[in-house]
């Protein structure tokens, strides 16, 4: 009994040695991307940083970083969820890309009404989006002007008005939790586009009850952040 566990013990490294050798585990992303990181890191704290890949039909896949940022300039509530194309381990985009990145984030708070509301409301949460080289990217703005060209005249002119000014609007969900939460798109000159929301009271009455689920409004906000 004890030989045969002997020839075990022995036996056992031997069979382990003749194994391929385990993958070696991918560059963590900070050290895959090197100083294309650079821009963002001087001007945001990155709070997640991954790299996958995307998949578009009929193209060959392509890789995208997605990264969560946040920024001392903004209310601590406010984060930015960032998706950057990648291209030979680098991030491929446009010169400036931190600068628009922070426009697209500061431009909702410029709205005194909003400001107000997230600063004292500390149990709202402001997620800003951002996509290669814009807020609102093409797949939410063709959906955006898909659902206003159902509604009324005035709904179809602000898919219009938000088409015509997309690269510079900012696009962002405010939410209270999973079940109360409101989309938004703001236009450069400050008037803010109520998209829809969903949960009752997730705006504390600042629009008429709704049993859509979710209740698609389309509308613009008063400067008090009201609706008609």
């Amino acid at each position: 009994m004890r030989s045969s566990l002997l020839l075990i013990l022995v036996l056992a490294p031997l069979r382990l040695a003749g194994q391929p050798p385990a993958p070696a585990a991918p560059p963590p992303v900070e050290e895959r991307l090197g100083g294309s990181l650079d821009a963002l890191r001087q001007r945001f704290s990155i709070r997640q940083s991954s790299i996958s890949s995307l998949q578009k039909r009929g193209k060959a896949p392509e890789e995208i970083w997605e990264g969560v940022l946040q920024s001392s300039s903004l209310p601590a509530a406010v984060s930015i969820e960032a998706t950057l194309p990648v291209e030979e381990n680098r991030l491929a985009v446009p010169a400036g890309i931190a600068e628009r990145i922070e426009r697209a984030a500061a431009l909702p708070f410029s709205v005194p009404w909003l400001k107000a509301y997230v600063e004292q409301h500390p149990g709202v949460e402001v997620i800003v989006r951002f996509e290669t080289d814009r807020s609102l990217p093409p797949s939410w703005l063709r959906l955006f002007v898909d659902q206003m060209n159902l509604g009324n005249a005035e709904q179809k002119a602000l898919g219009e008005a938000v088409a015509h000014a997309a690269a510079a609007v900012s696009f962002f969900q405010m939410k209270k939790d999973e079940d109360r939460w409101s989309r938004w798109i703001v236009f450069p000159d400050r008037r803010m586009i109520l998209w829809d929301y969903h949960g009752d009271g997730v705006l504390d009455g600042r629009v008429p009850p709704c049993s859509l689920v979710p209740c698609r409004v389309g509308a613009l906000a008063t400067a008090e952040g009201r609706f008609p």
